[in-house]
């Protein structure tokens, strides 16, 4: 894919962010991407103010639309809403919570020249506050995601070719989380390729309370046993009874540092809330779990459907 620098569309699922939703499309009005871009911002059903706060930009980004998903709940079908809605070649998404780098779109249309997904990064410092960073992290943000031996894009920061995106019928909407690396996957089995853009960065943003931490991290974790399940028989690595008899182990040695400092407390929290929600995938889908992708995940009819539309929609501009 060489020699493509693209017209790109950023696309932001949105949903109840009057808060912190401004910061982020200030920071996309200021990147230095010299194409033409569009902005996405596609509420999924807000209660409160979002769809006004994205309004309030048109004057600063005057290609900016506000799409209406809230007929289903869910990001995947917000992503879904914004790759049929978008007019770019390249599509790049972010969340309504962070804030990109000035650079950001510019990296990722760089490395998109010869890759077709490509992952950018998360750096935590500047909208989190020494606790909360000690309470998430403790891995290097500039390395790849990785899941079930595969390198994935974080939905946060990803880009990838429309065309591509709407071969392999988007984003599955029967994954509440982890649909990223879910997507991800899917591509490279499919034989498109990953590259890591290290200059598209974000700043981002912790959820706030330990109670919204354990919950997303047994989120992502049965979303990762979910998703290592369903592509186990193509070569993905499932998560075994034994990786989670090994983790109960570790957890329970660590007991006692929850009475030490933030930061232990907040490794053994993620930990136990990832492999907790590792162990509800594999007693819900086992080892192998083929189903949940293909025609049983809607994923052949979403196929089908992108790629009619985008047809309608391409005969119609």
């Amino acid at each position: 894919m060489t020699n493509r620098m693209p017209q790109a569309s950023v696309v932001i699922p949105a949903r109840d962010a009057e808060d912190t939703l401004a910061t982020q499309l200030q920071a996309l009005a200021a990147q230095d991407f010299l194409q033409s871009f569009e902005v996405i911002v596609v509420d999924n059903g807000s209660r409160d103010a979002t769809p006004e706060v994205a309004a309030s930009f048109h004057a600063t980004i005057p290609s900016l639309r506000v799409i209406d998903a809230g007929d289903v709940a869910g990001v995947s079908h917000a992503r879904n809403v914004g790759i049929l809605a978008a007019r770019g070649d390249l599509l790049a998404f972010c969340d309504a919570d962070d804030r990109v780098w000035p650079n950001w779109l510019r990296a990722l249309a760089t490395a998109a020249q010869d890759a077709d997904l490509v992952t950018g990064f998360r750096d935590s410092a500047a909208l989190n506050s020494p606790r909360q960073r000690a309470y998430r992290w403790n891995r290097d943000p500039s390395k790849p995601l990785t899941l079930a031996g595969y390198e994935f894009a974080p939905g946060a920061t990803m880009a990838v070719w429309r065309d591509t995106a709407i071969a392999v019928g988007g984003f599955s909407t029967c994954y509440r989380q982890g649909e990223d690396a879910e997507f991800s996957i899917r591509l490279q089995l499919h034989g498109h390729s990953l590259a890591a853009a290290t200059e598209a960065v974000i700043d981002y943003r912790f959820r706030g309370s330990t109670l919204d931490l354990w919950r997303q991290q047994v989120r992502y974790g049965r979303g990762a046993g979910k998703a290592a399940a369903a592509y186990a028989d193509l070569g993905a690595t499932p998560i075994t009874w034994g990786q989670i008899v090994r983790a109960v182990g570790w957890l329970a040695v660590r007991v006692p540092t929850l009475a030490t400092t933030a930061r232990r407390r907040g490794i053994w929290l993620r930990n136990a809330g990832s492999w907790l929600g590792r162990a509800q995938a594999r007693l819900r889908y086992g080892g192998s779990a083929p189903y949940l992708r293909g025609p049983h995940a809607g994923l052949a009819q979403a196929a089908r459907t992108l790629r009619a539309q985008a047809r309608d929609q391409g005969a119609s501009r």
